[in-house]
């Protein structure tokens, strides 16, 4: 299906906000926390992907929806954070904390056009990397279904070009950023750190336009030469 072309952020691969300093935690504080996930949210994703696909998934994973209640009591500032982001309601805050020795595999996300994001943690060389789509989608499901309903993984290069392979860079001390799932597939390099020294959290909600129109003209302006376009 064609892209709309809806804006000319439909178009921004990749792009450092211009928001505050992400907190700090402790980082193996937040793994026990993310450990003790009394609905296991991580497991099914897990499992998912390593019957689909029959890889080692590469992240320990915890999502909150809806009820963000366990982690404003464990760990306000991050809440806090979150809601800085450009949403009139926050739905999911999922959090990933990628495995030692382990690369994330080429990929996109649920949120397509606009995913909202900020490193919790990351002490590995950064490695994030986009490969632009063959032509410019508004949603690309990497986990489509066959005719019988099972799911099936996508064969990327059909639909992105896997010869170019474009690095994220990020100021100095910036740790929050916005990236695309539709116009480009991302990945990220083997890290050599231990479980907890990188942990990536997804902000997912209702979209507040205004404030979302703000937010990247300020970071435009700010983080202009860091942008990665379609």
């Amino acid at each position: 299906m064609p892209a709309k072309h809806a804006s000319r952020l439909d178009d921004l691969i990749f792009c450092p906000l211009d928001l505050p300093a992400v907190p700090s935690i402790d980082p193996e504080s937040f793994v026990e926390w993310m450990k003790a996930d009394p609905f296991k949210t991580g497991e099914y994703p897990k499992a998912h992907y390593e019957r689909v696909v029959g890889k080692t998934y590469p992240w320990l994973m915890r999502s909150l929806q809806g009820d963000l209640t366990s982690l404003a009591s464990a760990f306000p500032a991050v809440m806090a954070y979150c809601q800085l982001y450009p949403f009139s309601r926050i739905r999911n805050v999922i959090f990933l904390a990628q495995n030692g020795h382990q690369s994330v595999f080429t990929h996109t996300d649920s949120d397509g056009l606009v995913g909202m994001r900020f490193y919790l943690a990351n002490k590995s060389t950064e490695g994030l990397h986009f490969y632009r789509g063959k032509e410019p989608y508004d949603y690309f499901n990497c986990y489509p279904k066959d005719q019988q309903g099972n799911p099936y993984s996508a064969n990327l290069p059909d639909y992105f070009d896997m010869s170019q392979k474009t690095y994220a860079r990020f100021p100095q001390g910036v740790r929050s950023f916005m990236l695309n799932s539709a116009r480009a597939a991302h990945g990220i390099d083997s890290n050599t750190c231990r479980l907890g020294d990188r942990i990536a959290v997804l902000v997912q909600g209702e979209l507040d336009q205004e404030r979302y129109q703000a937010l990247m003209d300020d970071s435009l302006k700010k983080y202009g030469e860091y942008a990665i376009w379609y």
